[in-house]
């Protein structure tokens, strides 16, 4: 849904990805989205939920809103991805905890994972938006549960 304060992502667009030895779910209720997960014990190990971009609603001046809480002290990796493949990322994380907090991410403040492409920025023909509870910032086996509202793409 586009408003005057930038673009509202369907709430019930959104989907999970995750290793192979994780357990995940992603719940929508009042709306509020809820990622529940236990990691495994692999090194890669991951629990995310995505959004797939229309590459068109994002550029260098977008920054990505939401209020978010989670079900104890920890740290998530907001992530831009370019390509199903996964070969171009661009990661910020932000602390989360019990206490609801109004979150602003811009996109030139998101840091290239990996492989980087020069001068084209984390903008460049971004297709997907992820949320992603990993071994960067959680123990393997930990488990938790996420809770994202309100969340905008506003220009």
């Amino acid at each position: 849904m586009t408003t005057s304060a930038g673009y509202e992502p369907p709430l019930n667009a959104w989907q999970t990805e995750n290793h192979a030895d994780t357990e995940v779910r992603l719940e929508l209720n009042n709306e509020i989205l809820t990622l529940t997960y236990t990691l495994g014990n692999s090194k890669a190990t991951y629990a995310a939920m995505v959004y797939d971009i229309d590459t068109a609603r994002i550029d260098s001046n977008t920054s990505i809103d939401f209020l978010v809480r989670a079900s104890k002290p920890m740290r998530i990796s907001a992530q831009l991805r370019r390509g199903a493949s996964g070969d171009y990322r661009w990661r910020h994380s932000f602390y989360v905890d019990q206490r609801a907090r109004r979150i602003q991410l811009p996109i030139r403040d998101f840091a290239s994972v990996g492989l980087t492409i020069g001068s084209g920025g984390a903008a460049a023909d971004i297709d997907s938006l992820l949320f992603v509870a990993d071994t960067v910032n959680h123990d393997r086996n930990a488990s938790g549960e996420l809770h994202i509202s309100q969340l905008r793409i506003r220009d």
